[in-house]
């Protein structure tokens, strides 16, 4: 019964992604962003340091 509902919980879902999939992009580009000025920010000072 496990495998069944996390093949069941998707469909359930699947109304909601065309709102989410706007969401979702956002987040993860935000997430990128952050992701990339974080590693620049801590690669310089890094550099610097050494």
């Amino acid at each position: 019964q496990v495998p069944t509902k996390t093949i069941v919980n998707p469909d359930r879902y699947l109304p909601k992604t065309a709102e989410a999939s706007g969401w979702g992009l956002m987040l993860a580009g935000l997430a990128t962003i952050l992701g990339v000025i974080s590693i620049v920010f801590f690669w310089r000072q890094h550099r610097m340091a050494v």
